[in-house]
């Protein structure tokens, strides 16, 4: 991917660009191949319903959609249930195409392409999501006080990497955290101990918190029946938003602080690693204190 920057009234704008080749280039120059890819761009949809919104024939947009896909400039996001059969839903693979004539040049230093798997929660590169944080007062089921804002902030600086500027309130805490806040792309910091949305989401997690009361005792994984008693074990996971499927989150939480950390280590130093490629992912992780500092500064993938 690259970035294309244009100066308009005396504000620079800019977008991800997909780099072709000479070759992906023909399918994208009919007029109805360009109307389709304009459609995408604004809503993913299936064949039929591109069809309808451009008052083209069906068979035509097929046809065009099927090359579309083959030169790598739409892609198959999802398949539904429509009619009695499946339909392809589509989507653009980048928000821009460029072709390059001359070679590269060396440039500055800038924002950091976003990869694959932070999205929905960085788009284009803006925030696209609430950071939920453990209030610092006592609250909630357990009463429980979040202790975890350096590590919180670590998350910032990473997420930083990959956006131009933070909408304002993008990051709350768990008792702000209101139904319509919950529906969001949001990532949760934080156990069910002093987090609150952890607490109310535990029971539809892969790898849930297990204990009475504010007593969490283990994490357990709903796929292998293990249970992880260590309190430097965390959980990092990436799946559909348990108060909105048509969201996602993101949980990086432990049963105690060493826990937590380990799970903000992972996810912002092992992330390719640890998504393994995947859109959803849940895994356990241990944290480890390796220069005897007092903090969890490596992390080992448990499952």
């Amino acid at each position: 991917m690259a970035r294309i920057f244009e100066t308009v009234k005396g504000e620079t704008l800019g977008q991800s660009a997909k780099l072709l080749q000479p070759s992906q280039i023909k399918p994208a120059l009919s007029q109805l191949s360009w109307k389709i890819l304009k459609s995408l761009a604004e809503r993913s949809s299936y064949p039929k319903a591109v069809a309808r919104s451009l008052g083209e024939n069906e068979q035509k947009v097929y046809y065009h959609i099927r090359r579309l896909e083959k030169a790598g400039l739409i892609r198959i996001e999802s398949r539904i249930e429509r009619g009695g059969g499946v339909a392809k839903i589509y989507s653009i693979t980048a928000p821009a195409f460029a072709l390059i004539l001359k070679p590269l040049e060396p440039v500055s230093a800038g924002i950091k392409e976003t990869p694959e798997v932070l999205e929905p929660f960085v788009q284009n590169e803006k925030l696209n999501c609430k950071i939920i944080v453990a209030s610092p007062e006592p609250h909630g089921y357990t009463g429980g006080r979040g202790k975890d804002a350096p590590v919180s902030t670590e998350l910032g600086l990473f997420l930083g990497q990959f956006v131009n500027s933070f909408p304002p309130r993008s990051v709350l805490f768990d008792a702000e955290a209101h139904e319509n806040i919950l529906k969001q792309n949001i990532i949760v910091i934080a156990g069910p101990g002093v987090n609150s949305v952890t607490f109310k989401a535990n029971k539809k997690l892969p790898i849930r918190f297990e204990g009475k009361g504010e007593f969490f005792t283990s994490l357990f994984s709903t796929a292998t029946g293990k249970k992880y008693a260590d309190e430097s074990c965390g959980v990092v996971l990436k799946i559909k938003n348990p108060f909105n499927p048509a969201a996602e989150l993101i949980l990086l939480a432990g049963r105690r602080a060493a826990g937590t950390r380990a799970a903000i280590v992972a996810f912002t130093q092992k992330l390719e690693y640890i998504s393994g490629g995947k859109k959803h992912w849940a895994h356990v992780v241990k944290g480890f204190d390796t220069n005897r500092d007092g903090f969890v500064d490596d992390v080992k993938v448990l499952e």
